[in-house]
């Protein structure tokens, strides 16, 4: 879809994170603001796509002053990983709690919204939507159905995947339309809406603690010291890359990102470069 908005636009790829997003603009808040609403919604409703316990990479452009930065939380790889940790079962890179790497969602949070709110909005207040989609229950996407069904098997074979993605009622995950509730999520959500400082409570408190001692109980890597030594990259000097039609210039995350990829994708769209 093409639209042309007078002051801002949010979109996700889901139709109630984008409006949760839109109300946090409405009520005075920032672009930065909008998008971790957005994504705390996309972390319950989509929890496929994003989560407490993935990572982003951000791209912030200020039109009034010209200026680009970048952030990097991305999730990364614990002290105790090695070059050849998977060679022998790569499975284990994929499903399991050896997959797991440092969450980094909330570290990056807590950083952007510190370093670039508007201060006109709390933060309580970008997770109020997102803990009443979790307590009261939201509909399934097509997205999350699709997954869910393909992904079947595992979720039963997996305790703590069935609890959460496992229908009651039926005995089966659930579908597209049924009702879901994400109760537990949602508490967790409350408390780190409410603390004084999230970051400690989530990469040193009581939840450090809790989730490092499920992971390397279960053979996992990720332990408190890993959690407690995490930090959010900001990038001053991001990546520009020009030659674009209209004289347009593109800023950007480095790697891991895939902005050298994207941007150049748009320049062969736009006819500058031919391959």
């Amino acid at each position: 879809l093409y639209a042309h908005f007078k002051k801002a636009a949010v979109a996700s790829d889901h139709g109630l994170c984008s409006e949760i997003g839109r109300d946090v603009l409405i009520d005075g808040g920032n672009a930065v603001e909008s998008m971790i609403a957005t994504l705390l919604c996309i972390g319950v409703v989509n929890p496929q796509s994003s989560g407490l316990g993935g990572g982003f990479i951000m791209t912030l452009y200020n039109g009034s002053t010209g200026r680009c930065q970048t952030i990097n939380a991305r999730e990364s790889a614990p002290l105790g990983a090695t070059e050849d940790m998977f060679v022998n079962d790569t499975n284990q890179s994929v499903y399991g709690y050896r997959a797991i790497a440092t969450p980094s969602e909330l570290h990056g949070f807590w950083t952007v919204f510190r370093k670039f709110g508007s201060g006109k909005v709390k933060w309580s207040r970008l997770f109020e939507p997102s803990i009443n989609l979790a307590m009261n229950g939201f509909p399934v996407s097509s997205n999350l159905a699709m997954q869910l069904s393909d992904k079947e098997s595992l979720i039963q074979a997996e305790p703590t995947m069935k609890e959460i993605f496992v229908d009651r009622a039926t005995g089966r995950v659930y579908e597209e339309g049924d009702i879901m509730k994400r109760e537990r999520y949602g508490f967790t959500l409350q408390l780190i809406a409410n603390a004084t400082d999230p970051v400690d409570l989530f990469y040193k408190g009581g939840m450090a603690q809790t989730i490092a001692g499920e992971i390397t109980e279960n053979g996992g890597y990720v332990d408190q010291k890993d959690l407690a030594g995490y930090e959010t990259l900001i990038d001053e000097i991001p990546l520009i890359a020009t030659g674009l039609p209209g004289d347009l210039e593109m800023c950007g995350p480095p790697p891991p990102s895939s902005f050298v990829i994207t941007q150049s994708i748009i320049a062969v769209m736009a006819g500058s470069i031919t391959c």
